[in-house]
């Protein structure tokens, strides 16, 4: 597979790991094209030499030479800046990659917590700043380290004592920048939380558009967004200075190395201690040379900038599950809870507490409750999407001990909300399966008739109606064909005659499974084997 996980995800080598091949052939290409780009301005000097005292024939020689060294030089350095663009588009997807497999196991109220802004700003903006610190550093080792390295070389060859001279300011320069590594993570941290804030007040403000203009509160809800972009402009223009800001005080330190090259290099050419091409190759080396160094102190602050970065994706690498556990397969016998109870993190109430229930298929239960009474988190839990407390067994097998596998095989939850990407009803239902009979059974079950297999039914079902949402929401658990099922108001926003249609489907389906129903509808509850009243958290069997 060209894009997928290491094996250690929570461990950044694993990833370098990964792109070595990429790596390798930057460092082929990157170890001539400086080594040529050292010698570059070593020819420039000897070809001024020869306009000024040689012959026609050698300076032809020297300007092909020079031409051949250029054209070597830049062939090179396309082969490096490809192989480091390779290596970038490969470690991105990878870490993407990961961070999408590890979401997909992670807890819904551990993602419920961390917020869709949060988990949208590590996914984007924080791989984006990981991956181009680690592009910068592999370009820099070979376009400053190495470079750097030809260069001293260069010019010792040319005057090594002139050279110690003028390499006196340049280590100031760089500790000048290491010396503000603290004070870069800080503001890059703060930037990266206003990104998130930012981003979580925009979702938040698109979600509830219409809402606001047809209530007149569009005001204030911009006026929040203003608020957070503010802030998030405030700590990005400061973390971006930090960062990029003070290369002009390192660039004013290092420069006073071309000025000790050019003053001493000066006196040598008027004593004839050295040539006009030999002084102007030495300050074109050491000018750059300068560059170079504030680049790499540039560097290092990117790289503390990008700490913060991998802090937030080692943290939600972290809460991937090893993919361990019980296996269980169909069919399904008992289902029994035991004084199961779930309280939502940092809250301070439980959404429901001390739930007991015993049961054996076929069943129908229906659970119902007024709205805050804890029935969507009780729906969850059985699902295991939520980390309960107390006991949840499937054939005597403890849910929280089952592979993630087991769970999505047996394991079927209607939301009361549709979420998808825009597709066709067919790619939708069926999660871009093929057309089959389970899908025309499925969206026969669900009362789709009225809707073509090809129609666009837009994100999150944006060009239906409630009702076909809702609907389709439940064809897609239909064409899963579990064994246990968790719908979560199947009814909603559905018609008296169709709703008659969907009991007298679900009635018959039960006679096979065992399927929980969540409603405020009170005709479902008259077809159910045992029905459920949940009250501030508490459970009574109505």
């Amino acid at each position: 597979m060209y894009f997928t996980s290491p094996q250690q995800k929570q461990e950044l080598k694993s990833y370098i790991k990964q792109i070595r091949m990429p790596l390798l052939l930057s460092g082929l290409g990157g170890l001539p094209y400086n080594c040529l780009s050292a010698l570059v301005p070593i020819i420039q000097g000897w070809c001024i030499d020869q306009v000024l005292g040689g012959s026609y024939d050698d300076v032809v020689y020297a300007v092909i030479i020079l031409a051949a060294v250029t054209i070597a030089y830049q062939f090179f350095r396309f082969f490096k800046r490809y192989s480091v663009r390779v290596m970038a588009n490969r470690l991105s997807a990878n870490l993407r990659y990961s961070l999408m497999e590890a979401l997909f196991h992670t807890k819904n109220d551990v993602l419920e917590l961390k917020g869709s802004g949060d988990v949208l700003n590590t996914c984007v903006k924080d791989v984006d700043l990981l991956v181009e610190a680690i592009r910068k550093t592999v370009t820099e080792i070979w376009d400053t380290w190495v470079l750097m390295l030809a260069y001293l070389a260069a010019l010792a060859m040319l005057d090594w004592k002139l050279t110690l001279l003028g390499c006196i300011p340049l280590p100031f320069a760089i500790l000048c920048a290491n010396a503000m590594k603290k004070k870069v993570v800080a503001k890059n941290e703060l930037a990266v939380k206003a990104n998130s804030e930012a981003s979580v007040k925009l979702k938040k403000t698109l979600d509830e558009l219409t809402f606001a203009r047809m209530s007149g509160c569009e005001e204030l809800n911009l006026e929040a967004l203003r608020e957070a972009f503010q802030k998030q402009g405030d700590t990005n223009g400061l973390a971006s200075f930090m960062k990029n800001g003070l290369a002009p005080l390192y660039l004013g330190i290092a420069s006073l190395s071309v000025v000790v090259v050019v003053g001493l290099g000066s006196l040598k050419v008027v004593n004839r201690g050295m040539s006009v091409g030999a002084l102007l190759s030495m300050i074109s080396l050491m000018g750059t040379l300068a560059q170079r160094s504030t680049v790499a102190s540039k560097v290092f602050n990117v790289q503390q900038g990008a700490i913060a970065s991998w802090h937030n994706i080692s943290a939600l690498l972290e809460r991937e599950q090893d993919g361990s556990g019980e296996s269980l397969s169909a069919p399904v016998n008992t289902l029994e809870l035991a004084h199961v109870s779930y309280m939502y993190p940092q809250a301070r109430h439980t959404a429901f507490c001390d739930f007991n229930l015993k049961v054996t298929k076929p069943s129908l239960i229906g659970i119902r409750g007024a709205v805050g009474s804890g029935k969507s988190a009780l729906a969850r839990t059985l699902c295991g999407f939520y980390d309960y407390e107390g006991s949840y067994k499937i054939n005597d097998c403890e849910v929280k001990a089952l592979s993630e596998a087991s769970k999505a095989a047996l394991l079927k939850y209607m939301p009361h909300q549709l979420s998808c990407v825009n597709g066709t009803l067919c790619e939708v239902i069926t999660w871009g399966s093929q057309r089959d009979n389970d899908y025309k059974e499925s969206k026969r079950q669900a009362c789709l008739d009225e809707l073509n297999d090809d129609k666009e039914i837009g994100e999150n079902g944006s060009q239906c109606s409630s009702g076909q949402q809702q609907r389709i929401s439940l064809a897609r658990v239909l064409y899963s064909d579990a064994e246990i099922l968790i719908l979560d108001d199947p009814f909603a926003n559905v018609d008296h005659k169709t709703e008659i249609q969907l009991i007298e489907m679900i009635r018959e389906l039960a006679n096979r499974k065992i399927i929980f129903v969540f409603s405020h509808r009170p005709l479902i509850f008259d077809v159910c084997d045992q029905v459920i009243q949940l009250e501030g958290g508490e459970c009574d069997e109505a």
